[in-house]
């Protein structure tokens, strides 16, 4: 579940490989991090062509030595294994700050366990779990179980394995099975509370309430304003790994289509590759 499995076409893979080529590090940490989690099939995409065996963390360390791999390799160790440090660590100063006690031997040898597992992980994968999970380790550090600790790590565990776009029946049975072992061990509804963050997180729920509404309120600006100038704004843009339909996403390509169509093949072109967002196209006119 950590693979991407979004299908893109030769000239979609084209474009990735001359924006990605260009990622150096430290100047582009935060685009390889936005790349993470809004665009983990491009990155799976681009990892696959530097080495269509780079299967784990461990192997940047075995079969990245070319050149051309240096960018990937230096942005995703410094994410795995300089950044939960420094997460961990400004954590537990916060804490002590305000007067909790930190169990710092407690939280190296956590963090040094987690990191170490989590090597044999895809990257993506292993980034997007293991930066909240140094935040998890240093607030357990100073604290016993919470549910509201269980949640948020349930939540960024969610999180991680949707970045892999698998198929939804494997999420809620995944969820299923979470929600019932964790009702046994920590009552029904601590469990199922948990259960229900992984949920949560896997159908990325937590960035879907701010999707939905903005990709609707584009749409009706775009019937009466300039709708190119209004796409670059749009969920489908920046972000290729949504789950439910966009409010409006047909009107706005129609309102492109009317306006400006040759703009509007690119448009349509873009949604026809994006994941589960094709149903905008049945409204459109086949322009490309």
């Amino acid at each position: 579940m950590e693979t991407p499995k979004g299908e893109l076409s030769i000239e979609t893979q084209k474009s990735i490989t001359a924006k990605t080529q260009s990622m150096k590090f430290p100047k582009d940490l935060t685009r390889f991090l936005y790349w993470i989690f809004f665009k983990p099939i491009s990155l799976y995409a681009w990892t696959r062509q530097i080495d269509p065996t780079l299967a784990t963390v461990a192997q940047l360390f075995t079969r990245s030595s070319d050149r051309s791999t240096q960018g990937l390799k230096t942005l995703a160790l410094f994410y795995i294994l300089v950044m939960p440090w420094v997460l961990a660590v400004a954590t537990g100063l916060v804490l002590s700050q305000l007067g909790t006690d930190v169990n710092w031997l407690r939280l190296i040898f956590t963090l040094s366990i987690v990191i170490a597992l989590s090597l044999t992980f895809g990257i993506q994968f292993c980034i997007a779990l293991l930066l909240p999970s140094s935040v998890t380790v240093a607030l357990w550090s100073s604290q016993s179980f919470s549910p509201a600790l269980g949640v948020f790590f349930s939540l960024m565990l969610g999180l991680a394995y949707g970045l892999g776009a698998g198929s939804a029946r494997w999420g809620l049975i995944a969820c299923l099975v979470y929600g019932v072992m964790l009702s046994l061990v920590l009552g029904p509804l601590t469990g199922l509370s948990i259960a229900a963050a992984f949920l949560v997180g896997y159908f990325r729920i937590i960035f879907y309430v701010v999707e939905a509404p903005l990709s609707w309120i584009l749409a009706t600006l775009a019937q009466t304003g300039d709708a190119l100038k209004l796409w670059p704004f749009h969920p489908v843009v920046w972000d290729e790994l949504i789950w439910f339909p966009l409010p409006g996403l047909d009107q706005h390509l129609l309102a492109i289509q009317r306006q400006n169509e040759i703009a509007a093949r690119a448009a349509i072109h873009q949604v026809r590759e994006s994941f589960r967002q094709g149903w905008a196209l049945k409204r459109t006119n086949p322009v490309d």
